[in-house]
């Protein structure tokens, strides 16, 4: 080839070589008439069927050959990948490197001794050609640590084979490149059988030892025990806190539900333990071919999916997972659980990030969707993209009508820009002849009848608080009642279900919209347009002018509240800077109802600046081992809140993993070292549920200032930690020579502090000042250099100032000779040290 680099096809196997070398060099002529904007992959097999068996595929390797980026690779072994997934037509792979010479792909990541290729044939739903790496993709943004994914023009024996992606293996070199320790132990949940839940008793059945094969389950087998509650006098809360990494392990299932990864209970994850470290249990996911499923069902749409309650079997809680299981049954954690998930929607699902992720990953595969469709007939990209579009706005809607939901710890400042009093223009629609165009922005409603306020009727009473004025002329100087209006046959009864209302706002003094509301007050029911777009419906049947209400809906003081957000952040609805059109088909269930009524006011929300009842609470004593420091931060707050990215600045620093959330009126110990914590003889220790978090660096000085900022950089609070050192006088942070300075200048001026009292005796003297340099110091007058002896080390010092009987006045100190307190060195001084 033209890097120099060379192969030989056909395929000719040396059957006699062993695995891990290459076999030989030869040439690959690259085709210059390959057009994609994709990586191209080539890869060589002697027999391209090895894999098929009957209707299905088999599992046994093939030596095989690749050629990817100008390098080589022979003697190599590929097979079919999967577990429900083995039989399909375009099947996933497996490919393994030599150990001396492993495959590389990226100049900012490690190459890897094996990697997945995923073919995308199979999704729930259409298939998008992107589903996995958008869902990997969208955890590593999160910050959950998930396999590298990326696209592939793959050509096989040098014809076109498939649009496939590469999909990072989770072994050795993911941890390191994450920043675990390899050699800690790790295993991976390999069965749809209700013992890879992480149940009592896991075994090599239902479990893949991937790191230290050789060793028994023991550490596994506790693990299980632990979350299930089976270790005798332990709580299985408090082991949650003791034994798991929290807030990985939390993010982890957050994410997962943002995606509707129902395939994630039984199998499809690995679990590690950071035996070398902080001894915490981690959660890793996997195989994400099942992600954005559209679930309507009770258990998989749950944000509770994996307790007892929702298990992936419906009504058979033996197929729950057991870690998620003990994470939502505790009140805490499963506190910290839903403040992560409601963030995860806010920065993610409500904010655009998968739908420009969508956006740029069909640039660059649609060419290659095509040509993978016309050989194996798995969809089209655009009936893909659709389906995640329409699952991915569903999902929207479950989470956020979801109860549990907490809401958004992001504050606004919202202004109205259209108000319940507003103008408007209205229409009452006899025939079909508006369907397809009353509602656009560029409607021309001129003739249309002006109305303020609230547009309806009320034949009794109750509407009268909301109704306005509505007007049968142009001019505004005939007030009518709407439902004789709508009386077109003089029965004494509105003829229609439907009226037109149309309003417009401006928003030409906004530089930017974070949030979008429409509240509403209506009877029976609505149609919402904002300039020409759908963007709400309630309780309406049918289309067009003749819709009628589903049910009847009384309106009172209160609004029904839309969050448009969604739709803004996304790019499905567009804002103008200056005129905007709201346009409202108010419905009722029948045409004879005795009122009706739409009355809507529009928010636009700009994000505002964060404030939080967070606070420096117990810091470490001065007594504390380095391994045993802490600060703790308090949460005052009536609810959890998010810490991810938050960090301390100061005299020690620390940043929050993603997932660190603090549950309402609780605490998080940041520490130094998560096995010091858990070795501390008295309170805080790790137990009875404490939240701690190791990482913490420097050291909590006994004076030292400590500030808190959020993700963004803004300091939320700060503290100035002062710990009480028995003897500092001087309040330095430590015990010193100066602290007898200090002694000596109470004592001369008589100052009445009894910090200085160390005789106890109610006055502050020279006995105080034994007492200091007996008890306290540990020694005896005239050690100035504090080594518990009074030798000719310090008769030195005090020699080198030059200060014996010097004619300057008062200008010694206890290090330059003064051991009487009266600032002079002199013969007095040595009569105070010998008679001590």
């Amino acid at each position: 080839s033209a890097e120099g680099e060379l192969s030989r096809s056909p395929f000719v196997p040396n059957v006699d070589l062993p695995r891990g070398y290459d076999e030989y060099y030869g040439t690959v002529f690259t085709d210059p008439q390959i057009q994609t904007p994709l990586d191209v992959l080539h890869w060589f097999v002697p027999d391209p069927n090895w894999h098929k068996t009957g209707n299905g595929n088999n599992t046994r390797w093939s030596p095989a050959s690749v050629y990817y980026a100008g390098r080589f690779y022979d003697n190599l072994m590929v097979r079919v990948r999967g577990q429900s997934t083995v039989n399909w037509d375009k099947p996933k792979f497996k490919f393994e490197f030599n150990p001396g010479r492993p495959f590389w792909y990226s100049d900012t990541l490690p190459a890897v001794d094996e990697f997945n290729l995923q073919s995308h044939f199979v999704e729930k739903g259409a298939t998008s050609y992107m589903g996995e790496n958008l869902a990997f993709g969208f955890l590593e943004a999160a910050g959950v640590p998930a396999p590298h994914t990326q696209h592939f023009h793959v050509r096989q024996n040098g014809h076109f084979y498939s649009l496939a992606s590469l999909i990072e293996q989770i072994d050795e070199t993911f941890l390191e490149r994450h920043g675990y320790d390899a050699t800690n132990p790790m295993y991976k949940a390999n069965s749809s059988s209700a013992q890879s839940t992480l149940a009592v008793g896991p075994n090599r059945t239902n479990y893949q030892k991937v790191t230290r094969q050789d060793e028994p389950f023991d550490d596994l087998i506790e693990f299980t025990n632990g979350i299930n509650g089976q270790i005798p006098n332990v709580d299985r809360s408090s082991y949650l806190f003791d034994a798991v990494d929290l807030p990985q392990v939390i993010n982890n299932m957050a994410a997962n539900t943002i995606l509707t990864n129902h395939d994630r209970l039984t199998k499809n994850y690995y679990v590690y333990r950071d035996q070398s470290s902080t001894q915490f249990w981690n959660m890793f996911p996997w195989d994400m071919d099942q992600a954005f499923a559209l679930r309507t069902d009770e258990n998989f749409a749950s944000i509770l999916y994996g307790d007892s309650e929702h298990p992936q079997a419906t009504g058979q809680p033996i197929y729950q997972n057991h870690l998620l299981d003990a994470i939502l049954d505790t009140p805490a954690t499963r506190a910290m659980y839903l403040r992560r998930l409601r963030t995860l929607y806010d920065d993610f699902l409500a904010a655009g990030y998968f739908e420009q992720h969508i956006e740029a990953y069909r640039l660059q595969i649609e060419q290659d969707a095509a040509a993978d469709h016309a050989i194996w007939n798995a969809g089209t990209l655009d009936a893909g993209i659709d389906r995640l579009h329409y699952n991915l706005d569903f999902r929207r809607r479950q989470l956020a009508a979801d109860p549990l939901l907490p809401a958004s710890q992001y504050t606004h400042t919202d202004t109205i820009v259209l108000d319940q009093d507003a103008e408007s223009v209205w229409w009452v629609p006899t025939d079909n002849s508006l369907d397809d165009r009353w509602f656009a922005s560029d409607f021309v409603a001129d003739h249309w009848l002006p109305a303020e306020g609230g547009v309806g009727y009320e034949r009794g009473t109750g509407y009268e608080p909301f109704l306005g004025t509505m007007y049968g002329s142009l001019d505004r100087t005939l007030p009518i009642r709407l439902d004789d209006w709508m009386d077109r046959n003089g029965d004494g009864d509105p003829d229609g279900t439907s009226v037109y209302v149309r309003y417009e706002f401006d928003l030409s003094e906004f530089q930017a919209i974070d949030r979008l509301l429409l509240r509403a007050r209506f009877d029976d029911g609505i149609v919402v347009y904002l300039n020409g777009q759908e963007v709400a419906k309630s309780g309406v049947v049918g289309e067009g002018w003749d819709a009628v209400a589903l049910r009847n809906n009384e309106a009172d003081q209160s609004f029904t509240q839309f969050d448009l957000t969604p739709l803004l952040t996304t790019g499905q609805l567009t804002l103008q800077p200056g005129r905007n059109v709201l346009a409202i088909q108010v419905v009722n269930r029948q045409a004879n109802s005795p009122d009706l009524l739409v009355q809507p006011q529009l928010l636009v929300g700009q994000r505002s600046q964060q404030t939080f009842d967070i606070a420096f609470g117990e810091f470490s004593d001065a007594t504390d081992a380095s391994a045993q420091q802490y600060l703790r931060i308090d949460n005052h707050e009536s609810s959890a809140v998010d810490l991810s990215g938050w960090t301390i600045r100061g005299a020690a620093e620390f940043r929050f993993a993603a997932g660190t959330v603090v549950p309402a009126g609780s605490s998080v110990f940041v520490v130094t070292d998560a096995n010091g914590f858990r070795n501390r003889e008295f309170a805080p220790q790790s137990n009875l549920q404490t939240f701690f978090v190791p990482g913490l660096h420097g050291s909590v000085q006994p004076h030292g200032q400590f500030e808190l900022f959020d993700g963004q950089g803004q300091m939320i609070t700060n503290a100035t930690w002062r710990t009480e050192i028995t003897g500092d006088l001087n309040h330095d942070g430590q015990i010193s020579v100066l602290d007898i300075d200090r002694l000596c200048a109470a004592i001369r001026s008589g100052e009445d502090n009894q910090a200085f009292d160390f005789q106890a005796d109610n006055r502050i003297d020279q006995n105080d000042l034994h007492v200091f340099i007996r008890d306290i110091l540990k020694t005896r007058p005239g050690d100035v250099n504090l080594d518990g002896q009074f030798d000719s080390t310090d008769l030195v010092l005090v020699f080198q100032a030059g200060e014996y009987d010097d004619a300057l006045v008062r200008n010694s100190s206890y290090a330059t000779g003064d051991w009487n307190c009266d600032q002079e060195f002199d013969s007095a001084d040595f009569v105070t040290v010998f008679q001590f």
